[in-house]
């Protein structure tokens, strides 16, 4: 989920390697599954806007509805988003979901 910049762990940190490693061991199990993931929980223009949050971790009505078009865009595309927003790592091609 895209929570707030300072939720998330400060670059070169260990908390930072230890998320790292855990984004790693979900990439692979959704791979292994065949399923969709996006990862909004990154550095980015828009988890480090206050506006769209109404705390660290839950975002407002207006940002969840760009959210949406986002996973949508992801998964059709099947790219990162070019504004930095969200990284595709693993979009099946949809012939391919269960």
């Amino acid at each position: 989920m895209p929570v707030h910049i300072t939720a998330q762990p400060a670059s070169r940190s260990a908390r930072a390697s230890v998320e790292q490693q855990w984004k790693a061991r979900i990439t692979e199990i959704a791979r292994q599954h065949n399923v969709a993931l996006i990862d909004f929980r990154i550095h980015s223009k828009l988890t480090m806007n206050d506006e769209n949050y109404w705390d660290h971790l839950h975002y407002r009505v207006p940002f969840r509805e760009r959210l949406v078009k986002s996973i949508a865009q992801a998964l059709a595309t099947g790219q990162d988003d070019p504004n930095g927003t969200w990284r595709a790592r693993v979009i099946p091609s949809p012939n391919q979901w269960r």
